[in-house]
């Protein structure tokens, strides 16, 4: 699978300490799970964690918590080594992804990193998608003290986009790599 790949596996290195917020079934808590020293699932719905906590029972490194969708105040403070997330903040506003990322840089460990992938272009026609734009990420990364890493809507070498259907310039979603300063 090209994500997991291209994506994925570069920024979740084996032995970390990851965070995924909006594992729904565990579609990426699958791979995550074996990569990861300590996983804690974070979801919005009761349903989801259950299903988790069913599916990835022999996992006996995995956290689950259903949160409000804005708070993860049951994270301590420098326990983080990555975040995940996936198809969940193009739905979250911006002032709530900008809630996430005042608590990201204090959850993470200095050279802590995070992958979200979330709206390029905000609002569009393709349905229900957040007010979130790349600028806009790139500007509250800055407030709460998070470098940009990179942004990128496609990988391995320009041949897979986030919507391989669409062309360059009408991708409606862009992936963000932050990292919270050493």
């Amino acid at each position: 699978m090209s994500l997991v790949t291209h994506v994925l596996e570069p920024n979740i290195p084996s032995g970390s300490r990851v965070l995924e917020i909006g594992p729904g079934a565990g579609r990426w808590t699958e791979f995550l799970a074996q990569r990861a020293a300590r996983l804690y699932l974070v979801d919005l719905t009761k349903e989801s964690i259950t299903r988790c906590k069913t599916r990835f029972a022999s996992f006996t490194s995995i956290c689950y918590f259903v949160n409000n969708g804005q708070n993860l105040s049951f994270i301590q403070p420098d326990s983080i080594d990555r975040i995940w997330s996936w198809d969940v903040f193009v739905h979250i506003r911006g002032s709530d992804v900008d809630r996430y990322l005042s608590q990201f840089c204090t959850i993470l460990v200095p050279g802590g990193r995070g992958v979200i992938h979330h709206s390029r272009l905000g609002t569009n026609e393709l349905g229900w998608r957040s007010d979130m734009t790349a600028q806009t990420m790139r500007q509250l990364c800055k407030r709460h003290g998070l470098e940009i890493v990179e942004q990128f809507d496609c990988w391995g070498d320009g041949l897979t986009w986030v919507w391989p259907d669409l062309k360059p310039e009408q991708q409606p979603d862009i992936v963000t790599v932050f990292a919270k300063p050493n």
